[in-house]
Parts: C-alpha cells; structure tokens; sequence
C-alpha cells in the first residue's frame, strides 16, 4: 500500500503526465488561435494594453509560439526554456485578463504558472528527448593542462586503514 504515502519513487511518469497535459493545452489553445488568426488579433487590438503594432505582432505571433513550444514541452526538449518561455506566456495573460476572473477565486493560469516554474527546476524527466542530451553529458571527459592524455591502468583505491578496537572501554 505504498501508494498512498509515497515520498520519493517514479517521478518521470509523474513528470511525463504533467508536461503532457499541459503541453496538449498549450498545443490546442494555439491551434485554436490559428484557426481564426484574424478575430485572435483583432481580440488582441481590442484590449488595448499594448500599441497597435505591437497587439498585432503578439497576436500574430503568440499563437505559433503556443502551438511550437507546447509540442517541445510533450516531447521534453529543453524542458527548462521551454518551461520559461511557457511561464512568460503565462505571465502575459495575467497582466492582460487578471489574476481572478469572474466566477472563479483565481485563474487557472496561475496554476499553469506554477507548473512551468516547477519544471523550470525539476526537467523533464526519463521520459523526454532531453535524457539523451544529460546521458550524452554524463560520458564527456575533459582534460586539464595537468592530466595526463592517458588514464591509468588499475582504478584507484582507496586507502583503508586498520582500526584497533580492543582498548575500547565499556
């Protein structure tokens, strides 16, 4: 029953599960903005926080990038940039719709928020393209100016020194 007080374990799936849904939403969201990139735009201009060109370039690009970095985050590739660039979006859409909108106590980007900065620091996971990347990591060896270019035959030992425990008093 280890299920149900469960510390440490698997947490790829876990990870895995997380960047899945919230990339599908991300994904989605996107391509819904690109079906009707028009009226996405126009929405943009409307709300008039930013100036004219700028509304339309972030309406015009946002979209792109929802649907980009939404499949890079279900796949795991540059989990932490991704995650960042993530989080930026969400941040935008809080300046620009607000922190709790109607009918709910908060709004659920906030929660998407604190999901893209978790992953900011925890990666992706086993189940992502960027375990091949920290793997391939893991096998670099660099050689300083004061190594030697070939290693050493036997490994290392260390020293283990005799302890004498029978003057110990009880």
């Amino acid at each position: 029953m280890s299920i149900f007080h469960k510390a440490k374990g698997g947490t790829s799936f876990g990870l895995f599960l997380i960047r899945f849904s919230v990339g599908l939403f991300f994904l989605i969201a996107g391509l819904e903005k690109i079906t009707n990139l028009e009226a996405f735009v126009g929405h943009v201009k409307s709300m008039n926080i930013l100036s004219e060109n700028l509304s339309f370039i972030f309406g015009f690009t946002l979209p792109f990038v929802e649907v980009f970095f939404g499949l890079m985050y279900i796949i795991g590739l540059f989990t932490p940039i991704t995650s960042f660039v993530l989080a930026l979006i969400n941040i935008s859409i809080l300046i620009a719709v607000g922190v709790a909108p109607e009918n709910l106590p908060f709004s659920f980007n906030i929660i998407l928020l604190a999901i893209n900065i978790a992953t900011i620091f925890t990666g992706a996971g086993s189940l992502s393209i960027d375990v091949f990347f920290d793997k391939k990591k893991g096998r670099q060896i660099t050689i300083s100016p004061e190594t030697p270019k070939e290693a050493p035959a036997e490994p290392i030992k260390p020293e283990i020194k005799d302890a004498n425990f029978t003057n110990i008093d009880h």
